[in-house]
């Protein structure tokens, strides 16, 4: 996904970066006007080129750095407070995915969870996923993105456990908006005696509040 799409699915995570980039505009704008009043300096015309190549590279060294905190937020267990306690929400839902001969699998038997949404779990589901509304990631993805958390993250993760036909349930959750997720995996046989796991993880964001109850449905 590039930045302008990941920009729509997050825009308070590149407001930073947007309201330094107008910058550059500006300062191009500024560079026109005065150059038009110098009149054939050469000198000066150099000059303010100069200037304005050092301003527009300094705007784009602060973007950078912004992408980077944005990106890669630091865990502070303080923003998960609102998560804690217990709420009258409910979420149900379920998981599946077609194989490539049209069986349907399902996540049961595995465990769906349920991850309060806060600028450091919104960060790490794009690097997951790509986006933050609904997504999928291959178990490999989700295996190597998953160990770069911190231990203490998992004890504000809520799970729940899919049944024979996949369904899960959430109870207790208060307002707040969530990224529900669940793994849904096979193995088929590969070449010789080898299996091949396939599959992956199914992600949906889902606010909830007023004691509602909400049902989604995870597919790609």
């Amino acid at each position: 996904m590039d930045h302008y799409a990941r920009a729509r699915e997050a825009p308070e995570l590149y407001s930073t970066i947007a309201r330094r980039a107008r910058l550059t505009p500006r300062v191009v704008a500024w560079s026109r006007s005065e150059n038009r009043n110098v009149g054939g300096d050469v000198n000066s015309l150099r000059l303010r080129g100069l200037l304005v190549a050092g301003l527009i590279t300094g705007v784009w060294a602060i973007s950078a750095a912004a992408v980077a905190a944005i990106s890669n937020p630091k865990f502070n267990p303080e923003h998960f407070a609102w998560s804690v306690p217990a709420g009258a929400n409910v979420i149900t839902g379920s998981a599946s995915l077609q194989t490539r001969g049209g069986d349907v699998k399902t996540c049961a038997g595995a465990t769906a969870q349920a991850i309060p949404q806060t600028t450091y779990t919104a960060a790490r589901i794009i690097q997951i996923y790509g986006r933050l509304t609904r997504g999928f990631a291959d178990a490999e993805a989700s295996r190597k993105g998953s160990k770069k958390d911190p231990q203490e993250l998992q004890k504000f993760i809520r799970t729940a456990g899919c049944d024979a036909q996949g369904a899960f349930l959430f109870t207790d959750l208060p307002d707040g908006t969530y990224f529900i997720t669940a793994p849904v995996s096979w193995e088929r046989v590969g070449y010789g005696p080898l299996l091949v796991r396939e599959g992956g993880w199914l992600m949906q964001r889902v606010s909830v509040s007023d004691g509602k109850s909400v049902k989604v449905v995870l597919t790609p």
